[in-house]
């Protein structure tokens, strides 16, 4: 499976509510970037999470 920035993120067989907390830790530690749950809720694509870190 290619991705690109418009791949849908329920489309990826990883991603589940333990790989969405994993986003959430990972904008904090490794960019600086506090988001929530209800932020991630609204992203649709790889792109979307992109968008996210500003």
């Amino acid at each position: 499976m290619t991705i690109t920035a418009d791949t849908k993120l329920e489309s990826l067989p990883e991603w589940d509510s333990l790989a969405a907390l994993g986003v959430i830790v990972m904008f904090d530690l490794e960019y600086g970037k506090t988001i929530t749950g209800e932020h991630l809720a609204k992203a649709v694509t790889i792109q979307d999470l992109h968008q996210l870190l500003g």
